[in-house]
């Protein structure tokens, strides 16, 4: 085998694992409590079906969230939710369940929270589905996800540093009204530019 075989695979190699070691999973599995009084202010209580430890949205859905810490600094380059098992409830006995607020897919959010402490990842599911005219409620999944430091993340986007500003001297000009400004060399001598320097090309 040639060196130049073997650089290749050792390369692509260790480029497989680095992209293997990046994606991440969670299993969570939720513990359904039934019937749970919820006082909404002095005078209005409902009752809904919370799963153990967690509460309700800012829209009376049970919800389910948690957090952990990651390496800084990291940020979600993307996720899925898998392996999803459901379980039919009796939504009949919870009138005050908005069920026209459940949508017809997973409702998530997946992000990454900074502090000058620590870097918390935080995930969050509204753990209900619509299908058809029934609500199915969740009771495991998993979350696979990837992040990506923010060195990377800087990589991805340095081809901005190519472009034709990112030679020579710029110089910004703010208005407080708008229309329409004419930029001689009058203009430019006032704020003290030299225009011996300066090609109108």
């Amino acid at each position: 085998m040639t060196k130049k075989k073997l650089l290749f695979i050792l390369i692509t190699f260790c480029v497989f694992f680095i992209n293997a070691q990046e994606k991440n999973s969670k299993k969570f599995e939720l513990f359904w409590t039934e019937n749970q009084t919820l006082k909404v202010d002095r005078n209005t209580s409902i009752k809904l079906p919370l799963v153990d430890s967690q509460f309700v949205n800012d829209q009376l859905i049970p919800n389910y969230s948690t957090q952990w810490a990651v390496d800084a600094p990291v940020n979600v380059l993307n996720y899925s939710i898998q392996n999803v098992q459901y379980e039919s409830f009796n939504i009949a006995n919870y009138p005050d369940f908005n069920v026209n607020l459940i949508q017809d897919r997973i409702d998530s959010e997946f992000k990454i929270v900074k502090d000058s402490k620590q870097t918390i990842a935080v995930f969050q599911i509204v753990p209900f589905i619509r299908e058809g005219n029934a609500i199915q409620r969740i009771k495991s999944f998993e979350l696979v996800y990837e992040l990506i430091t923010d060195n990377q993340r800087n990589q991805k986007t340095s081809s901005v540093k190519n472009s034709i500003m990112s030679a020579g001297t710029w110089f910004k000009f703010a208005v407080d009204t708008s229309g329409v400004y004419k930029i001689d060399r009058n203009f430019l001598q006032n704020l003290g530019l030299n225009m011996n320097n300066i090609d109108p090309k």
